[in-house]
């Protein structure tokens, strides 16, 4: 497993702009570039906090080792502000900025107030039997939450954000841990960039009619 070929290539989609717009977009197909089934390019981690398309899946070769890297960054015996460090900063390595949310703020209700290169997931933890695990929601653009159990293939989704979730498995409870908000900073750098150059542009006009 390379953790940090897993991080190139997600820093690679996010230096271009990319911020989560995959929808309901389903995880069922198979890919015609590795031949698997897209589910198993996901968790509910990089669901929730990368949420790449079916099409960047393959157009960066996002695989079955790269899904594992996702998971690696979790000690199951660690005190959970330990795996929740772990976490965060794997997704910074990626080139992203992340900010734990306060459960007043006001954006918790009024998602569209945030910025265009920014969204909001939300950590969970279950314990049991000195076994710690985490899983991830991620808040849509309609303002829902979609849940991505482990390496499956179906997606739920939540008018609000549950307190605890049971699996799947009807066996394993997570309950709510934090909220934090992610942002893409290089779509800042892009857009001004693109202005500088329509400046640029403008004044050279300007020149040529003097």
């Amino acid at each position: 497993m390379d953790k940090e070929n897993t991080v190139l290539k997600l820093n690679k989609v996010f230096k271009k702009g990319y911020v989560p717009s995959r929808g309901s977009q389903s995880y069922s197909f198979v890919s015609p570039v590795s031949h698997e089934g897209y589910f198993f390019s996901a968790n509910c981690f990089a669901h929730a906090c990368f949420n790449l398309t079916n099409e960047l899946i393959d157009k960066v070769k996002i695989n079955l080792q790269d899904s594992l890297a996702y998971a690696s960054p979790i000690d199951h015996t660690a005190g959970l502000e330990s795996t929740e460090i772990n976490l965060l900063n794997f997704i910074e390595k990626t080139g992203l900025k992340i900010e734990k949310i306060d459960n007043f703020d006001i954006i918790n209700n009024f998602p569209e107030m945030i910025s265009d290169n920014q969204w909001i997931i939300a950590l969970y933890f279950c314990e049991s039997n000195n076994f710690k695990d985490f899983h991830f929601f991620l808040q849509e653009k309609d303002g829902r939450w979609s849940s991505k159990y482990g390496y499956r293939d179906v997606l739920n989704f939540f008018d609000e954000l549950p307190f605890k979730y049971v699996a799947p498995n009807k066996i394993d409870t997570y309950y709510f841990y934090s909220k934090y908000l992610i942002t893409n900073p290089y779509i800042e750098a892009i857009k001004n960039k693109n202005d500088n150059l329509d400046n640029q542009t403008d004044v050279e006009v300007t020149n040529e009619n003097k």
